[in-house]
């Protein structure tokens, strides 16, 4: 009988141990899970912040872009005005003879 009861204190030891295993295995887990969770939560918040920076910087590019295709337009505007009032003189000059000639 005594075999029988150190056998079941044996038993229960072991029991005892597993029992202790399996619950830091839990928490570990449990843990693990916590830490999984949390970087999840971080790589959607970057996701959002890259979101929200590309929409800017595709703004300010369209902005850029019309400021740049306006001032090209007025550039074109003042360069057209420019030939024209050249195309005047050269046919001003043309008309008085005296100015072609100098004298």
């Amino acid at each position: 009988q005594q075999e029988t009861t150190e056998h079941a204190d044996i038993v229960a030891k072991l029991k005892r141990q597993q029992a202790d295993e399996v619950g830091q295995l839990k928490e570990e887990l449990q843990q693990t899970l916590g830490l999984l969770l949390l970087h999840e939560q971080q790589a959607a918040d970057l996701t959002a912040e890259l979101v929200a920076s590309k929409a800017d910087l595709m703004a300010d590019l369209a902005a850029s872009k019309a400021e740049l295709v306006a001032e090209l337009e007025a550039t074109r505007v003042e360069l057209t005005a420019s030939k024209a009032e050249l195309a005047a003189i050269k046919e001003s000059q043309g008309a008085d003879p005296e100015r072609m000639t100098g004298c």
